[in-house]
């Protein structure tokens, strides 16, 4: 999803008025949103949770 303001601000929350649109992927980013959501656990240092 593309999300933009309507009001020229930085922010674009749907519920806050921003607009949003399909944004249409290529494979590339068909492959990396894939392969992420199935990633077994995550791959950087500050994702993990605190111990």
């Amino acid at each position: 999803m593309l999300r933009s303001s309507t009001d020229g601000s930085f922010k674009a929350n749907i519920s806050r008025g921003g607009d949003g649109q399909a944004f249409p992927l290529n494979p590339e980013l068909e492959r990396l949103a894939r392969d992420s959501a199935a990633s077994p656990e995550p791959r950087h240092r500050r994702c993990r949770p605190a111990v």
